[in-house]
């Protein structure tokens, strides 16, 4: 389906969104792969905090789906860049110090295909700046299913055993309920945007894939 939109000028944008730790970026790589000419723009990249400055923010009410807690013009900019088909620095987000870094002498050029890996990628702000040559995917699971991929993802990958023995458990499970409840009122809504929702487990299987025709919105 992505590739009958292949005769198209301008680039087609292929968002990618769902919840923390779903397999977004997994499957970002895949598509990339299998299309040609294609290039992963992720607004992890973008945060202008540290993991610590998000776990006090969380005190707050604020997770990193605010779209406040990114470089929000900067990355407006590189978007625009590449949906006008310019090439843009390759940025670095360093979680210890909660800086975007660019990545001296590299670009991402642009490219036929640019896929947005981003829980944000299917929100307003970001629908506003794609072309109409787009074609939305959004990884979804239940509840229960989320708050477990996260879990997992968190300690194994992401070394949040540091974090809790810092700053204890109090303050990191706030953080995570923080995201899960974020999640379920900013990111959960706009699969109503996605031409194709996969419904996954706890183990990455696919229960259950839907498209639809969203030519009409």
């Amino acid at each position: 389906m992505i590739k009958a939109m292949g005769n198209r000028s301008s680039p087609i944008f292929i968002p990618i969104s769902g919840p923390d730790a779903i397999g977004k970026t997994e499957l970002a790589k895949k598509l990339r792969k299998g299309l040609n000419d294609a290039l992963i723009f992720t607004t992890d990249h973008y945060l202008n905090n540290s993991r610590e400055d998000r776990l006090r923010a969380a005190k707050e009410g604020k997770s990193g789906y605010w779209l406040e807690m990114h470089h929000v013009e900067l990355l407006f900019s590189d978007l625009g860049k590449l949906k006008a088909g310019m090439p843009i620095i390759k940025r670095f987000y360093d979680p210890t110090y909660g800086t975007t870094l660019e990545r001296t002498g590299e670009c991402l050029e642009p490219a036929k295909y640019v896929i947005v890996d981003s829980g944000l990628s299917l929100t307003d702000a970001f629908w506003a700046v794609y072309p109409p040559e787009r074609f939305g995917i959004f990884l979804s699971a239940d509840k229960n299913t989320r708050r477990i991929l996260k879990s997992k993802r968190d300690r194994k990958e992401r070394n949040y055993e540091k974090l809790y023995k810092k700053y204890g458990n109090e303050l990191v499970e706030c953080f995570i309920q923080r995201n899960l409840e974020d999640c379920e009122k900013i990111v959960m809504p706009t699969a109503r945007r996605a031409n194709l929702v996969a419904e996954i487990d706890t183990d990455f299987n696919v229960l259950s894939i839907r498209i639809f025709d969203r030519r009409a919105t």
